[in-house]
């Protein structure tokens, strides 16, 4: 072979291997889109994997608030945790917490004081008393001996609640200078300094609300957060004796679907899915749409169930794009009967007269 034809030669192999080893524009960009698929299926799916485990935890938080309940009934003749001072209460160590002129306001001193001696909050002031039903989300100070009695409570805390999170990181340095607004309420109002020290899950108004028809708390017509507590109202010391179905009776209840469903909903969205001890100790994850619509507590023989106007702030689930505010039944915040009552199961109770 010629040197020339030698050439050529070699020329048409190498020419040969480029083409055989190389990609076209259109391979590489199909291998681009598949890594692209591969990238945003594993994404979803470590995604999915980490909502669990925060549902999990979520869970077990719940879980322990009910271990915590059960350990205080045994130690209390059986009661359910609850703020114990009362209307006239003068025993607080702070004078400005002492002579409280309703069962209500007695609560309100109660839970400033732990917050002062335990959360080192001296400077929450006083007028907290006024316009504040501090059961609500702040029923868990009372049982810090039986928790990890640090405050704020990080177990208060669902893993999907971002902003309460957030608040709990070093709060007289953050969200005391309003570090998170306008995603927490406004700190210049020195009341709301106490919102760290919270909790995403609420007790039922049931466990803590003794009053007989026309001075129980209600909130028909109400926006959701708020809550109309008669004078007369007869706050606290009840038992666990007085509930009827332990299983199907919902004790707390997280505030919002953060972890299950495509979007945060708020928990009286019949489409949410919901954490929530029952009075049994049990914690599991519940669909909204399952639960009795619940009652009215002042009209007790109405099958009108309480109605309350959702209008989310901004730490709040949202609700439909164009709209400011939606109604929602009161489910197992309102449980038809009372404790009496079941919210899940064959044996939700019927009105009686």
């Amino acid at each position: 072979m010629t040197r020339p034809e030698r050439h050529h030669r070699e020329v048409w192999n190498n020419a040969r291997h480029s083409h055989a080893f190389g990609f076209t524009l259109i391979e590489t960009l199909l291998v681009i889109v598949v890594l692209a698929v591969l990238i945003v299926l594993l994404t979803s799916s470590i995604g999915g994997v980490r909502r669990a485990s925060r549902a999990s935890v979520c869970l077990s938080n719940l879980r322990q608030f009910g271990v915590a309940s059960s350990a205080y009934a045994f130690d209390f003749d059986d009661r359910i945790f609850g703020f114990t001072w009362r209307k006239g209460y003068t025993g607080s160590l702070y004078r400005d917490l002492r002579n409280l002129t309703s069962d209500n306001s007695a609560a309100a001193a109660q839970a400033i004081e732990i917050l002062r001696l335990r959360g080192g909050r001296r400077d929450l002031p006083a007028s907290l008393i006024r316009g504040w039903i501090p059961h609500v989300q702040y029923t868990h100070l009372v049982i810090q001996d039986y928790l990890t009695q640090r405050l704020p409570e990080m177990m208060a805390a669902c893993p999907g609640d971002v902003d309460l999170l957030d608040w709990q990181k070093q709060p007289q340095e953050n969200f005391d200078q309003g570090k998170w607004l306008p995603r927490q309420p406004d700190p210049i109002d020195e009341g709301n300094k106490r919102w760290p020290y919270g909790s995403s899950y609420q007790i039922v108004p049931a466990s803590y609300d003794n009053g007989v028809r026309g001075s129980r708390i209600h909130q028909q017509g109400m926006l959701h957060h708020q809550y109309l507590v008669p004078a007369s109202a007869s706050l606290g010391d009840r038992r666990l004796a007085e509930v009827r179905f332990p299983g199907g009776k919902v004790f707390m209840q997280e505030s919002e679907d953060r972890l299950r469903s495509r979007s945060r909903l708020y928990y009286a969205n019949s489409n949410a899915v919901v954490s929530v001890l029952m009075f049994d100790g049990s914690a599991g994850a519940r669909k909204t749409v399952n639960a009795d619509l619940g009652w009215d507590p002042n009209r007790p023989n109405s099958r009108q169930p309480t109605q309350m106007v959702y209008r989310p702030r901004a730490w709040e689930a949202p609700i439909e794009p164009g709209l400011t505010e939606v109604l929602y039944a009161g489910y197992y915040r309102w449980t038809r009967e009372g404790l009496a009552g079941a919210d899940f199961g064959a044996s939700a109770s019927l009105p009686r007269p």
